[in-house]
């Protein structure tokens, strides 16, 4: 019916009662921290005058609450990508593409641990340029990092805001003469950050890695990690509580879901092939799509 709405599975395994959190709503997304704060955005009249709202669990229990509009109104089905992350300090951002023609502009609202959402965000890209596909994450020491595609200038970019502080200027993250779109990202408890993306090279798409050291700068030591024959789709990245990281993937054919694990001390495995179409039945072909993963302490 168009509702959105949050159920709690206590770790003693008792549901909770579902708390209905809007209506005419769609796409929500959850992120919750280590002390259990949870927060929940979604786009509401995604057809029409399409907003982000959100709502928050300030503990690990309790109903959600400060239920709100954070973002300015989009032309309509014109808010996508909507992302939300909490980090160990408590804060949060949600971050989304709005468009507002002429313009397509990624856009953040922060919370800090003991405030709240603002009414309407701020824009994080370049006016004139078309920026979707965000993502978002916080280090242990409330340091944020968001990245995007520009697909005007065909770049990853991306910026960042240490604890209690404002936007940085955006940058590039992705290599100097390479089309690349669709980031995703992770971050290890010591700060560092994982990103992944596509790169477009001779005509398909490449799945490429780089990281952020501790404490900010640019992102570094890229890798191509998949083969030439792929044409990736948008990736998925994770990151344990140990530090190590599992990236994945599917393809244009959705024949397999393809992932690469980035061990805590840097290294790279194989790529490494969870899910493939082997012995299909009859008459029938298979395709793997939208893969999601996550990784637990033990890496």
């Amino acid at each position: 019916g168009g509702a959105v709405r949050a159920v709690a599975l206590p770790a003693d395994g008792t549901v909770g009662n579902p708390q209905t959190l809007d209506v005419n709503a769609s796409a929500p997304v959850i992120a919750v921290g280590t002390t259990g704060r949870a927060v929940i955005a979604w786009t509401q009249n995604a057809s029409t005058v399409p907003v982000v709202r959100s709502g928050v669990r300030p503990g690990a229990t309790g109903d959600f609450v400060e239920i709100k509009t954070i973002s300015q109104l989009g032309d309509p089905n014109g808010i996508t990508g909507v992302v939300a992350t909490v980090g160990d300090d408590n804060s949060a951002t949600v971050a989304w593409s709005r468009k507002s023609a002429p313009n397509t502009m990624v856009e953040v609202n922060d919370r800090a641990p003991n405030g709240s959402f603002s009414n309407l965000g701020q824009s994080l890209s370049q006016l004139g340029q078309t920026s979707v596909h965000p993502a978002i994450v916080i280090d242990a020491t409330g340091r944020a990092t968001a990245l995007w595609q520009n697909a005007t200038s065909g770049q990853v970019r991306f910026a960042e805001r240490v604890a209690g502080g404002i936007w940085s200027g955006d940058d590039r993250a992705s290599q100097a003469g390479e089309v690349a779109g669709t980031p995703a990202a992770g971050v290890a408890p010591n700060g560092t950050v994982i990103a992944a993306w596509f790169v477009n090279t001779a005509g398909t798409s490449v799945l490429e890695a780089a990281v952020r050291a501790p404490g900010g700068g640019g992102f570094t030591d890229h890798r191509k990690l998949s083969g030439p024959s792929m044409n990736v789709l948008a990736p998925e990245v994770a990151v344990g509580r140990g530090g190590d990281a599992m990236i994945v993937w599917t393809t244009s054919m959705g024949e397999a879901v393809y992932a690469v694990h980035r061990a805590r001390t840097g290294a790279y495995s194989a790529v490494l092939p969870p899910v493939t179409e082997n012995n299909p039945p009859p008459d029938i072909e298979l395709a793997f799509l939208a893969p999601h993963v996550g990784v637990d302490d033990e890496g």
